[in-house]
């Protein structure tokens, strides 16, 4: 796994991206292999590469694999991140807990980007763009 997150990594650099983003992280595991690929790619290139991390955590308040949110940053707290964040599974409204959490431990800068969250089961979204605008809305006042 390392190697794969690496060979992407070295690819993306290759083919100009400027910002690394491993994001919707599910699984400690996963995410500390792709922080090794990424390492790796540094080293070889002698540079730092911008480097974001973003974890999902599920309505039950953990990742799928059971890592609460302060869990997952004492497991990268080392790495040099432009910023560890979360997003989608639970929408908006059941972020602001988690996110308030990470802001409170991490060293690093905190980023959110939220969707509508999961579909139910007949598929259907059950944020509106109605309501999730009054949800981001509420993101963008509280912050700072």
């Amino acid at each position: 796994m390392r190697r794969n997150y690496y060979e992407q990594a070295k690819a993306l650099i290759s083919g100009g991206a400027d910002i690394l983003v491993l994001e919707t992280c599910q699984d400690t595991r996963n995410v500390k292999a792709g922080v090794l690929g990424v390492q790796r790619l540094m080293r070889e290139l002698g540079r730092r590469v911008p480097f974001m991390i973003s974890g999902t955590i599920e309505a039950m308040g953990t990742m799928l694999a059971g890592q609460t949110a302060d869990a997952l940053w004492s497991s990268i707290a080392h790495v040099d991140l432009l910023s560890m964040g979360l997003n989608c599974a639970t929408g908006p409204e059941f972020m602001t807990d988690h996110l308030r959490t990470l802001s409170e431990i991490a060293s690093a800068r905190i980023s959110c980007y939220p969707n509508a969250g999961l579909p139910n089961e007949e598929g259907k979204y059950l944020e509106t763009p109605e309501s999730l605008a009054i949800q981001l809305e509420r993101f963008v006042d509280n912050a700072g």
